[in-house]
Order: C-alpha cells, then structure tokens, then sequence
C-alpha cells in the first residue's frame, strides 16, 4: 500500500537519461472528516527527458490517497532506460524501486501483489519474484515424496 497521507506527499519518477516512458495511476481518496471515498487515476504525459516527474499528485487537505496501482512502461522503440519511483513528503525523497527497463518492459505496483517487472512480452520477470516452495516432512518410516506441482531446483533437508 502507498498513502499519501499529507498535502506534502506525492510519487514522483526519476528518469535517468531521456527515453520514452509511460506511467499510469489509479487511486482512493478516503476524506478524513465524512470517510467519502473518492477513486482517481492519472495518465501522465509520456516522459521524454532525464527528469523528475510526479505521477500522483499530492492529495488534499483532510484526504488520505491510497494508490492502488501504478504502471511504469518503456515505450521508447530505440532506448533503454533507468527509472527510480519515488515517495516525497515535502522534505526527504525515498525510493520505492529503482531498474532499468529495457524497449517493451513494464514495472507494475499493486496494491496486493507489491512490485512485479514484466518482459516486452508481459512476462513476470526478475528478483522479486518468490520461487515456489513446497515444505514437506519425511514419514516415521523416512521415505520423502519429490514434490510434484513444480520441479525444485533446490531441496534442503534439515536434520533435527
């Protein structure tokens, strides 16, 4: 979850060198004094220079803006490029991610899923995602059953 929980708050993207780069927003404003909720999106303009640019604004006074999704993408046909995704409170900058996309590829913030990159091609790619694990516990006898869902590239058997 990203809130942007002051007048000051805001995401910002920090493009490293000039390439074309899409960025799209959805949002719920929760207004503190009556609980209204208001949802909100952003289609920002694309991004062509090596720059700091904010892709969801500050929320109003007595508003809470939760960002539910954000979608960063390479359009660019000919470079690659660094980005960083960035919270501002009106005082420190902190990163959120920070990658290079390469023509054709997409970081995507959810609400419940977090960070995930995909390829040109949609795929999930990349560090954050979790390999599959599947624990298991060897029968009084000993025997052990390879697990059968996946294939496991690493198997840990501890000794107690």
């Amino acid at each position: 979850m990203l809130n942007l929980a002051s007048t000051s708050d805001l995401i910002s993207i920090y493009t490293f060198s000039a390439a074309d780069i899409a960025v799209h927003a959805t949002w719920v404003d929760l207004l503190t004094t009556t609980g209204a909720v208001t949802p909100g999106r952003t289609n920002t303009p694309t991004i062509t220079a090596s720059t700091t640019t904010t892709v969801v604004a500050s929320p109003a006074a007595n508003t809470v803006r939760n960002v539910k999704m954000l979608s960063v993408r390479n359009v660019d046909t000919a470079d690659s490029c660094l980005i960083q995704v960035q919270h501002y409170d009106g005082t420190t900058t902190h990163p959120l991610w920070k990658g290079q996309l390469s023509i054709g590829e997409t970081v995507v913030f959810t609400e419940g899923t977090g960070w995930i990159r995909l390829n040109s091609a949609g795929t999930p790619t990349g560090s954050n995602l979790s390999a599959q694990s599947d624990v298991q516990t060897f029968t009084a006898g000993g025997t052990w059953t390879k697990p059968t869902a996946f294939t496991p590239k690493v198997v840990i058997v501890e000794m107690i």
